[in-house]
């Protein structure tokens, strides 16, 4: 998972958001969607989101969970609430 980039990817929307919350929030998980299906296919995420589920506490369950805390941190950030 190329967990910095779909981060930084996001922190521009988070640094320049648009003017409307719904906008701001379609564009982010919008980039999270395509980066994620940039790497893996959607059956390969179904297969990742099933392993992380059934093995929270594996490794990859694991880098899972924190890749999931770091977005949603990103759009919990001040200031993406700033402009909201």
């Amino acid at each position: 998972m190329e967990v910095n980039e779909v981060l930084n990817a996001g922190r521009g929307v988070v640094v320049n958001p648009p003017a409307n919350v719904g906008d701001a929030l379609d564009t982010l998980l919008g980039i999270y969607i395509e980066h994620s299906l940039h790497y893996l296919s959607k059956e390969m995420w179904r297969q990742a989101m099933a392993i992380s589920t059934q093995l929270p506490d594996s490794p990859f369950g694991q880098a899972y969970t924190a890749l999931d805390r770091a977005l949603t941190e990103q759009i919990r950030s001040p200031g993406y609430r700033r402009s909201a």
